[in-house]
């Protein structure tokens, strides 16, 4: 209602009380508005007509409405469930970062570093071969063992990469890398659960990336694992435990890493996937956690921080191979009496299950493909014999059954070969995005709006002024 309209409006009303002036002019102001209101029909409900129309009106305005209050509120669930979808998109790179490659020797301990040791009498009888026997330490007999260094220790007495031509003794027996020879400064001492092992790192060469998939452009290995050096009580297995990761991921080469066996050549061919999640509110509430210790979040390296810290408050110490836990360092009874046991019983009991891990946002995964040969063949390992100075059984031992010797079978061996190279330059990208929007949700809540009411936002905004305008004129503020 415009201003002249009002003021001859309270002119003819000047009899009337304050109050009933604007009360009448409340009721003027809505008849304005329902007579120019661009919702549709509304009208037809509050002008005077026969009641019956306006009566029809109504019943479709009251039912129209409801069935927009029911849509909406269907689409309003839906996005509020925060449902995901995902996309694939392959991505294609000129040069690719090749990833870290961790190496463990399934023997925790050279037997010639420590077979005159407390240390080897103590696990001797700590662990011995047959479960039944009794496995009690009488730890006042070593009154010693508890001053050795953990840490110094493995260090000292694990399998190491350097290989010895004259003592015939080191594991790196050959190396090259993208076809030229690598040596063992190419490879990083690494402490982990299953002892001293070794990181490659093609940083050091400042030449990191490859240009082109295939074993050429990649790591070739030949390595000894040194069965003469194994402790039978301890491991009853042979070979290498081998773990392809990120730099900056944890090297959890025991629970995730692929075995190798000697007498193989070993080729692995790597896939690369990215994944990339979204954060709450949607479902997968990915979340790239600060853990102590550790670079690069991921789920599993989440969990392991999560054993850490229990076998760690357990134990009330910290052995070798954690990171930045506020606890004095294992001595040799603590470790063999509490962390050994409990690193085996983790994760069966209940306490991983307590662990909070969530997704990661963003993951590279390295997939691995493996295909095997036997290495060496009989004619290289006479060569290589030959070519050592030494005999064939270094790197064959044959088998001592009822054969004549030139037709023994050939079933174990201390040498394996390992090639690790990318498949193809070419990496998957899994990305999550939200099945339902918020650009989705107002453009079907428009859409309705527009379909059962004849109406938009700006008619809303109709309702929304004509609601103010009739609030202040009973106040006495609009006049």
């Amino acid at each position: 209602m415009h201003s002249d309209e009002l003021k001859e409006l309270n002119g003819g009303y000047s009899k009337l009380s304050v109050k009933e002036k604007r009360k009448h002019l409340g009721r003027y102001l809505w008849e304005d508005f329902v007579g120019n209101s661009t919702l549709h029909g509304l009208h037809y409900v509050f002008q005077k007509r026969p009641g019956l129309q306006r009566f029809i009106w109504l019943i479709l305005h009251g039912f129209m409405f409801s069935l927009f209050i029911w849509q909406t509120s269907t689409i309003a669930q839906k996005y509020l469930e925060f449902d995901v979808t995902s996309s694939i998109e392959l991505v294609t790179e000129e040069e690719v970062k090749f990833p870290v490659i961790t190496f463990c020797n399934f023997n925790k301990y050279r037997k010639s570093f420590i077979k005159d040791t407390d240390f080897f009498k103590v696990i001797e009888k700590k662990y011995p071969l047959y479960e039944n026997e009794n496995n009690s330490v009488d730890w006042t007999k070593y009154p010693k063992i508890n001053d050795l260094n953990m840490t110094a220790f493995i260090y000292n007495v694990s399998h190491q990469m350097d290989y010895d031509n004259t003592t015939k003794k080191g594991m790196l027996y050959y190396c090259t890398w993208k076809g030229e020879i690598c040596d063992k400064t190419y490879f990083k001492p690494t402490l982990t659960d299953m002892g001293l092992c070794h990181t490659f790192t093609p940083d050091k060469s400042n030449n990191s990336k490859v240009t082109a998939p295939g074993k050429h452009s990649g790591l070739h290995l030949r390595i000894s694992v040194e069965q003469s050096e194994y402790i039978g009580f301890l491991e009853f297995s042979a070979g290498l435990k081998i773990r392809i990761h990120d730099p900056d991921e944890l090297p959890l080469v025991s629970g995730l890493g692929f075995a190798v066996m000697p007498g193989s050549h070993v080729y692995a061919s790597i896939t690369r996937q990215r994944t990339i999640s979204l954060k709450s509110p949607y479902k997968t509430m990915c979340e790239d956690k600060k853990l102590p210790g550790v670079k690069k979040y991921t789920i599993a390296a989440c969990y392991e921080v999560c054993k850490q810290n229990y076998i760690a408050k357990s134990c009330k110490c910290q052995t070798f191979y954690m990171r930045d836990i506020k606890y004095k360092p294992c001595n040799v009874k603590q470790y063999l009496n509490c962390v050994y046991p409990l690193e085996e019983k983790y994760s069966s009991s209940s306490n991983s299950s307590k662990c909070e891990c969530p997704e990661s946002c963003d993951s590279m995964k390295y997939n691995v493909y493996l295909s095997y040969g036997s290495f060496p063949s009989n004619a290289s390992a006479t060569l290589y014999a030959a070519t050592e100075n030494t005999t064939s059984q270094n790197f064959r031992e044959p088998n001592e059954i009822n054969v004549k010797q030139e037709y023994k079978s050939i079933d174990r061996t201390n040498m394996v070969a390992i090639d690790v190279f990318y498949e193809d330059l070419i990496y998957k990208v899994l990305r999550q995005v939200p099945a339902y929007t918020l650009q989705s949700l107002l453009g079907e809540i428009g859409g309705l709006m527009g379909l059962f009411l004849g109406a938009s936002i700006l008619t809303m905004m109709e309702f929304v002024d004509v609601a103010v305008m009739l609030i202040l004129t009973r106040l006495g503020i609009h006049k």
